[in-house]
């Protein structure tokens, strides 16, 4: 029998819960729909989303006056009378799940994503349309006509040389870009279908911290030196909501805890000096999610850390991102730790996506020239060895930004066609690639 996922919705909305389907689940045995009768004093109706999402579903199981016969894990994802609001992420392997007591939720199950106006797979978080920014006295643009979008609990991984304008597109997301210091010349960011207004730094300043937060490259040049790690993350709790200074403080404590940090209590008055480098970037991890934000923006978070703690802050972002649902953006030049997190890729040169899609696809059938020139410069760990391959040339500045395709001074396929800018034109599948020879297989060909 398939894994099953457990949602819980609205009584409202399932009120006349659809018959059960064999398409979905042919060998399934049990029934798809399970009201829930009661909910004990530490679920009460009004309970907070903290409050539902750290019950564990065992607890759940055991408290149960209805039970079905399954078999698999089940992720489970909580859905209050206004909407989905977490993923719940916990994991059970049980003969037995239970209804647990509530009058106003329903627990559905079924084998795929539940259909959902809140929830569904075509809901996006973040969309940026068509931006482009001048940086002031520049001739030409920084970023030039960005597209992409992140949806919730997906990961979109940025990859690019140094100076391909990634962290600047972050931080003018962000609105973090000194004041004056750019101009934006055309398109627009929707963030949870607001339009960001990024002149408004009273805006701006509410929703940093709070439903977007950054992970910065460096922690030791983030955080503070001169305060201690639990006022720093006591501070964005206290900016961002009505919270007590003591419930701040359980609440910085609890993160601590929830990303990994041994002996939180103690390190809660350590200085930033006094932790590891894997250590400061889980304090900045901590500080980035303890007000459970619906974006995370982390520009290079493992780059300073070797492999084996790199590793283990690459999978603690997929775990968290996997319990809050959240949407991430990834800022890399690795595309090692792209391989192992990213749903989808934007390959960025001089400020501009020069091909995008499900990670899948980039890395199988790579079609623009500097994607190639990227993959090829890989080590290999088999077969003959001998000079690595690379892209001749640099990534060009403002001052010297070619005409058209802005990749064409450092392509081998470049013609004269290449003086006009190629659009980002779609193949299959999602992937979409901004040159006048893709698919290259088919330029090839006709060139030969």
């Amino acid at each position: 029998m398939p894994p099953f996922r457990c949602s819980w919705l609205p009584l409202d909305k399932a009120t006349n819960p659809p018959p059960y389907n064999s398409a979905i689940a042919p060998r399934a045995r049990h029934p798809l729909h399970f009201i829930l009768s009661q909910i004990p004093s530490a679920l009460s109706p009004n309970a907070t989303p903290r409050q539902l999402r750290t019950q564990p579903p065992q607890q759940i199981a055991q408290k149960s006056g209805i039970t079905a016969d399954i078999s698999g894990t089940i992720p489970a994802k909580i859905l209050t009378p206004n909407g989905f609001f977490k993923n719940c992420n916990r994991r059970i392997d049980s003969k037995k799940v239970a209804t647990a007591y509530s009058t106003n939720l329903i627990l559905v199950q079924e084998s795929g994503p539940l259909p959902s106006p809140d929830t569904g797979p075509d809901k996006v978080l973040l969309e940026v349309r068509d931006f482009s920014l001048r940086f002031r006295g520049a001739p030409s643009d920084q970023i030039n006509h960005v597209n992409f979008t992140v949806h919730p609990g997906k990961t979109l991984c940025v990859v690019g040389e140094s100076g391909c304008g990634k962290s600047v597109t972050s931080l003018a997301m962000m609105g973090l870009l000194p004041a004056g210091a750019a101009t934006i010349r055309s398109g627009e960011m929707v963030f949870e279908g607001q339009k960001l207004d990024l002149a408004d730094h009273t805006a701006m300043r509410k929703l940093r911290g709070s439903r977007m937060t950054m992970i910065f490259q460096e922690p030791m040049t983030s955080l503070n030196p001169a305060f201690r790690i639990g006022d720093q993350i006591t501070e964005a709790v206290l900016a961002h909501s009505d919270a007590s200074k003591s419930e701040a403080e359980d609440k910085a404590l609890a993160i601590l805890k929830r990303v990994g940090i041994p002996a939180a209590e103690k390190r809660m008055r350590d200085y930033p000096h006094q932790l590891s480098g894997g250590m400061r970037q889980r304090v900045m991890i901590a500080m980035a999610l303890v007000n459970d934000p619906a974006l995370l923006i982390a520009d290079e978070p493992t780059t300073a850390l070797d492999v084996t703690i790199q590793a283990q802050i690459l999978e603690l972002i997929r775990d968290l991102q996997a319990e809050t649902d959240m949407g991430t953006i990834m800022i890399t030049h690795d595309l090692g730790v792209v391989a192992e997190i990213a749903d989808t890729v934007a390959v960025m040169y001089a400020g501009t996506i020069v091909e995008t899609g499900p990670a899948e696809r980039i890395f199988n059938d790579p079609q623009h020239p500097y994607t190639i020139g990227l993959m090829s410069s890989i080590p290999q760990l088999s077969g003959p060895r001998g000079r690595l391959a690379t892209v001749p040339g640099m990534v060009p500045t403002t001052q010297n930004m070619p005409q058209g395709c802005r990749f064409a001074t450092r392509c081998p396929f470049a013609q004269p066609i290449c003086a006009q800018e190629p659009p980002l034109a779609p193949l299959e599948g999602g992937h979409a690639v901004a040159c006048h020879f893709a698919p290259l297989e088919t330029h090839l060909e006709q060139s030969a």
